[in-house]
């Protein structure tokens, strides 16, 4: 009698399989380290950013008055319509 069942699955060819997808990562990993060798990486223009970068202040707040007028301006420039609309209409039912 064995120690185990002649159905169970050979732990050889277990390791082989393991040791087979491993092998096949690393074929993979060479072939795109190839590929960035032979065609360079440089990136397509569609890829680049479009926006500029981000404007950096060299001392904190220096701009925040002037952001903070700014959305001031948004916010009054939409609420007094909305009044007048208000006044005119009614509220709604």
């Amino acid at each position: 009698m064995s120690a185990y069942e002649r159905r169970d699955v050979r732990p050889g060819l277990v390791a082989l399989g393991a040791l087979s997808v491993f092998a096949l990562i690393g074929v993979g990993a060479v072939v795109v380290a190839l590929m960035f060798h032979l065609f360079g990486a440089a990136v397509p223009d569609a890829l680049k950013p479009i926006a500029p970068a981000p404007r950096l202040e060299s001392s904190d707040g220096e701009d925040r008055p002037a952001l903070e007028a700014a959305a001031q301006a948004k916010i009054e420039g939409r609420i007094a319509p909305a009044m007048e609309k208000l006044v005119r209409q009614g509220w709604p039912p």
